[in-house]
């Protein structure tokens, strides 16, 4: 009896701390699928990496900004952004500090804004308005965003939201084999 009591009293700390993992990891599942990486190059006239350059973003709704500064590649990575449009300033002593505005960070994607620093005057900027690729040139993945307006805007029968899968270019719908009814059983995929 006694043993007993003493065995469970010792699983007691090891299912808390499994339970907390548990919270921690699925928080950090979440937080990522709800955030954007910002990242980039910045470079002189001459095309060389500029190193310690200050790379600042502002949320133009919030106000909020983070700061990053290039590394020895001069690349600058901003991981964990909030999805929204931004302005991101680059700045380095001997340079014209570099403006862009209206870059758009959208859910799980990686938004590549490189820039190249003119040398100047710190009192002088340079100011682009300009939009990313819309090209994902930093993975192989395949995928696809339906925007609000076009959930709000298409006519879905039903609004069954997973028929907004059949929007992304090679998915083809397909009858389940079981010849059940597509209300019943669902519309398979490929």
């Amino acid at each position: 009896m006694v043993l007993g009591s003493s065995f469970s009293g010792m699983q007691a700390p090891a299912v808390r701390a499994g339970t907390v993992i548990l919270f921690l990891c699925c928080a950090a599942n979440l937080f990522a699928q709800t955030s954007s990486t910002l990242t980039g190059t910045v470079t002189d006239p001459s095309g060389g990496v500029l190193v310690g350059v200050r790379v600042t973003a502002s949320h133009t709704k919030t106000g909020a900004t983070r700061i990053s500064e290039t590394g020895p590649e001069g690349r600058y990575v901003l991981p964990a952004m909030p999805v929204g449009e931004y302005k991101i300033r680059a700045e380095h002593t001997g340079f014209k500090p570099m403006v862009q505005r209206g870059i758009k960070l959208v859910v799980g994607e990686t938004t590549v804004i490189d820039f190249e620093l003119e040398v100047g005057a710190l009192g002088q900027v340079v100011t682009v308005q300009a939009s990313p690729s819309l090209v994902n040139l930093q993975s192989a993945e395949l995928s696809y965003l339906v925007g609000e307006k076009a959930i709000e805007q298409l006519p879905l029968n039903g609004r069954n939201y997973t028929d907004l899968a059949l929007l992304q270019p090679g998915v083809v719908a397909f009858q389940q084999r079981d010849g059940g009814s597509v209300v019943a059983h669902g519309l398979g995929v490929s």
